[in-house]
């Protein structure tokens, strides 16, 4: 890829973003690394002369390389970045230039959608959590990831995100209580001396028959940590399972209801008799759109609620946290917060790959010292580079 090309794409990039309503000026400089070496020395430079973004174009898809580019600006320079493949940088066109910017926006600190006439839950100072768990393959001695999104605005569409790693393929998340209070301390800071009255938790993946564990376990560490805090501080708590691999599928009966070539149900349907639990509150939602093939189904267990909440009331929320995904325009499949646990999942995974330590989260490579040797491990993420960098 020569000049030239770069340069077409930094001015197609910058006008794309003019008729979008961001300002965005052309490249200060364009930079050429042959090694680690280089790229390290060109972020010292961008961290130096504040130099807060930088456009990384990736000669191919390569795990590795995005790997060091990622840890290398996150936890060491403080750099927010935005990779690109260089044969997506020949061939760009008006919607990968919208799909970029998507990012690009939401990674310096704006807001692309928003869900307006939300139920009224979100009336009070409320946070919706999100929880996802990264296992390393069998046999390995990897530690397992625990991510958690936590919001921090009255529409639920900003996060931050908060990270533990714990002994290998331990189902259960042992460090919810440290997690938690991190991510209330962080919610008081960002919504000026508040603190949420109302906490929404989707935890990702458990089947049925550990429910109960979870909420003995789990459940009971955010209680913990709701009592470490000072001032009697007791907020009300709803707890969601959420389970995406599932093996039923939606039809509609009739013909008038179905969506597109593949005949999907419509987005937003509820199943809720019939096919769910006779001793649980749970439920499945088909929330997006299916473009291609038949919608598969999320399923939602009510595990834990303080809130009161109705069934519609628990479904509505669900559908409605399917919105305002920064990656894309669409509703989603599962409720962002969860999605966003499930990004900083596989970015942590990228630090550790960086760090030596497996190839990713399924690795079957494992740590030399043994299990313990992770609790020191520093991935310290650099405040500069704001909330939203992992989308």
């Amino acid at each position: 890829m020569d000049q030239r090309q770069v340069n077409d794409f930094a001015n197609g990039l910058c006008k794309a973003a003019s008729f979008e309503g961001m300002r965005a000026n052309p490249p200060d400089r364009v930079l050429i690394a042959q090694n680690e070496n280089d790229l390290m020395r060109y972020y010292e430079g961008c961290k130096n002369n504040g130099v807060t973004f930088a456009l990384v174009i990736l000669p191919r898809r390569d795990s590795h390389i995005y790997s060091i580019v990622k840890e290398k600006a996150e936890l060491v320079f403080g750099v927010v970045t935005q990779c690109v493949q260089s044969r997506n940088v020949e061939r760009a066109n008006a919607m990968f230039y919208g799909n970029l910017l998507q990012k690009i926006n939401v990674k310096l600190g704006g807001v692309n959608t928003k869900v307006v006439n939300r139920i009224q839950l979100f009336t009070k100072p409320i946070m919706i959590v999100g929880l996802s768990f990264s296992h390393p393959a069998p046999g390995s001695r990897n530690p397992s990831i625990v991510t958690a999104s936590f919001s921090c605005d009255a529409s639920g569409t900003k996060y931050f995100v908060g990270k533990r790693l714990q002994s290998s393929r331990f189902s259960l998340a042992t460090g919810i209580k440290d997690l938690f209070l991190e991510g209330l301390k962080g919610f008081y800071k960002r919504a000026n001396g508040k603190k949420p009255e109302r906490i929404i938790v989707y935890r990702n993946g458990a089947s049925e028959g550990e429910l109960q564990a979870v909420a003995k376990l789990e459940v009971g560490q955010m209680k913990a940590a709701f009592a470490a805090l000072p001032g009697n501080y007791s907020p009300k708590l709803t707890v969601i399972v959420v389970n995406k691999r599932t093996h039923t599928r939606m039809f509609a009966q009739d013909k008038a209801d179905q969506i597109g070539k593949s005949g999907n149900v419509p987005s937003g349907t509820v199943v809720d008799t019939v096919v769910t639990s006779k001793g649980l509150c749970d439920w499945y939602l088909n929330s997006s759109q299916g473009i291609q093939g038949t919608s598969r189904p999320v399923h939602y267990t009510l595990l834990h609620d303080e809130n009161n909440l109705d069934a519609d009331n628990l479904q509505m929320m669900s559908f409605h946290l399917c919105h305002a995904y920064a990656r894309c325009t669409r509703t989603v499949s599962l409720p962002i917060p969860c999605l966003y646990a499930e990004l900083m999942g596989d970015r942590v995974a990228r630090y550790l790959q960086s760090r030596g330590i497996g190839s990713d989260a399924g690795s079957v490579s494992s740590m030399e010292s043994g299990d313990s040797d992770f609790e020191k491990l520093s991935l310290d993420i650099k405040t500069e580079i704001g909330d939203m960098f992992f989308v």
